[in-house]
């Protein structure tokens, strides 16, 4: 009587070689078990596929926000203190402060390698 192969407790394949107690088909299997199906690995990988794509668009993004930031400040000059347009201004000068800001904390915060 020939004795069932083991599946591997990943993806349910056959083990065919290895130890008796193996319990991954292969590496692969096993880090996509062991973290959370493999999320963190595939976001990853995502990642270090897109990294230049990534960072090029958070460039384009602050270049965009810095000029229409620069925008806002030289009709803020030109207005002055008397126009009521002067707050929404302001509003929008905070918003585009905000976001440049996270924009270069993430940028700062993405591991280059």
């Amino acid at each position: 009587m020939e004795k069932e192969p083991k599946k591997c407790k990943n993806c349910n394949e056959a083990i065919l070689e290895g130890k008796s107690n193996k319990t991954f088909c292969d590496k692969f299997c096993r880090y996509d078990y062991n973290n959370e199906n493999g999320l963190r690995n595939r976001l990853y990988e995502f990642y270090l596929e897109n990294k230049e794509q990534l960072l090029n668009y958070i460039d384009d993004r602050i270049e965009v926000f810095t000029s229409e930031k620069n925008e806002i400040r030289t009709t803020l000059d030109k207005e002055g203190s008397n126009s009521y347009l002067n707050v929404d201004y302001q509003h929008q000068l905070l918003k585009l402060q905000k976001d440049l800001s996270q924009l270069h904390k993430m940028k700062k915060l993405m591991p280059i390698e």
